[in-house]
């Protein structure tokens, strides 16, 4: 467990006294923030980030440039360090030069468990990839029907412990050639439809199935979403080189009132049944959205706890949506006795390189699995979650894992400084219009936002500034279908 030492509390004053400064330069379109304090700002989200061990990382900004080097036991704290990078205002682009340096496993063990984590997934489990690991390298051969299904298939072999690189070499075939206008129009109404991005900034053209993205985003961040929205069927090559960083965006609204206010909630059902069909563990099953004053609910029916945890989260990203009511239900297509249950989802956190190591029991009632032991961390007891979601046969899960390590003692000034540090540095949100209060230890959030990603990313910049609990009373903005009653987060 990382404990807030000296070293840390000077990076957070750092952090904190740039604020004035920014807010000097902030009508300066041309200025950048200071290389020195993006520096800083990064250094302390690595630090109370659980998945990345700062003291092994080194930053260096240069023009707005992020280099970070040093290493890391595994690929998903690699890739996790990089996304804290680009989540950063002033962050132009981020160099990853971090070596991955796992406990040492044969490669016949991590070709095993890799074919092992394909065959538990149910979004790879009947593609038949082949698996090569030579000196901990994986390539991964086979054929794929969506480059964004390629990515999930990356990840899937990159969170498997001893893994210190992935080769992708699966052929994605395109059913039929698409015409460019076709592939422009699908991929302008999926940059609209996602909160997280501002769409009237960007603009996209197609040649030959070639994307070209440009104008202007908030973030790195901001930049590498719209890159992957933009690998839709029928495209070949996604170039973003075109989208500058406009940090300042980030303490903008990322929806004009006018984007919003004609909404009705047939145009929020078509708007997120566009993302489901985008989403390679949802586009399968057939998944009802069913808007009502900008409330989604969802029914139907998905094979797998992550499908449906994933339908939710793509339908709160959706414009006009101000919550989700999630009805899907799990029905698996393989049946598994609870004994089965328990043997699949205790050699997947086995796989894991996060709660590998722990010493994590398991134990499965009519497909309902429980978990408990001790990890040292609140991300590890998460993670634990996640790994399970994705087993298939499970229906549900309950995370009874005790967090063992104990969490250093702050007081609620600290606590209110950290806090606002998080908001601030956090280019999703709109940290300026957020006020933080804290009673011990107990954080409040009042203020208003745009989206209810701000709400949610507020929160757990809250978490991660070291609050104990959170109350969160932020307004959302962002204007819901037409008709519908004004938010009051109660």
């Amino acid at each position: 467990m990382k404990h807030v030492n000296r070293a840390v509390e000077s990076l957070l004053i750092l952090a904190l006294s740039a604020t004035p400064a920014l807010a000097a330069v902030r009508s300066e379109s041309s200025m950048s923030i200071p290389d020195d304090q993006i520096t800083g700002a990064i250094e302390t989200e690595l630090l109370v980030n659980d998945a990345v061990p700062a003291e092994d990382i080194n930053v260096m900004t240069r023009d707005g440039i992020v280099t970070l080097d040093g290493s890391v036991n595994n690929l998903l704290a690699r890739e996790r360090a990089s996304e804290v990078a680009e989540s950063i205002k002033g962050v132009r682009a981020v160099v990853d030069e971090i070596e991955v340096k796992p406990v040492p496993r044969s490669d016949l063990e991590i070709q095993g468990d890799v074919t092992a984590a394909f065959a538990s997934d149910p979004l790879t489990r009947d593609d038949g990839i082949a698996v090569s690991v030579h000196d901990g390298h994986v390539t991964l051969d086979g054929r794929g029907d969506s480059f964004a299904k390629q990515r999930l298939v990356t990840e899937i072999a990159e969170g498997v412990r001893g893994v210190k690189s992935v080769e992708n070499d699966i052929t994605v075939e395109l059913e039929h050639e698409r015409p460019d206008a076709d592939i422009a129009t699908e991929i302008r109404a999926l940059l609209r439809d996602d909160v997280r991005i501002d769409p009237g900034a960007v603009g996209v053209a197609v040649k030959d199935g070639k994307v070209t993205l440009s104008g202007d985003v908030s973030s790195a961040w901001e930049r590498t979403l719209a890159k992957r929205k933009a690998w839709v069927a029928g495209v070949r090559a996604v170039d973003v080189s075109g989208l500058e960083i406009a940090w300042w965006r980030a303490d903008d609204s990322l929806r004009q009132d006018a984007e919003t206010a004609d909404l009705s909630d047939a145009d929020i059902d078509r708007a997120v049944a566009g993302v489901l069909a985008q989403d390679p563990r949802v586009q399968a099953f057939d998944v009802i959205a069913d808007a009502s004053y900008g409330t989604v609910t969802l029914t139907g029916e998905v094979d797998n706890l992550k499908a449906k945890q994933a339908a939710a989260e793509d339908a709160q990203n959706t414009i006009g949506v101000w919550r989700v009511e999630n009805h899907l239900r799990v029905r698996p297509d393989s049946a598994f006795s609870d004994a089965e249950l328990v043997t699949r989802v205790y050699d997947a956190l086995g796989r894991d390189p996060f709660v590998g190591w722990h010493d994590i029991s398991v134990a499965a009632t009519n497909g309902t699995v429980r978990l408990y032991g001790d990890v040292d961390t609140d991300f590890e007891k998460r993670e634990a979650t996640d790994v399970a979601y994705r087993v298939g046969g499970v229906l549900a899960v309950d995370n009874a894992l005790n967090v063992s390590a104990e969490q250093p003692l702050k007081s609620d000034t600290a606590i209110r400084d950290d806090v606002e540090s998080q908001l601030y540095w956090d280019a999703a949100v709109n940290g300026g219009e957020v006020q933080v209060s804290v009673d011990g230890g107990a954080v409040t959030l009042t203020g208003a936002v745009d989206t209810w990603y701000e709400y949610t990313q507020a929160a757990q910049d809250a978490y991660e500034g070291g609050a104990t609990s959170v109350r969160n009373d932020l307004q959302v903005r962002s204007t819901p279908a037409k008709g519908a009653p004004l938010a009051t987060n109660s």
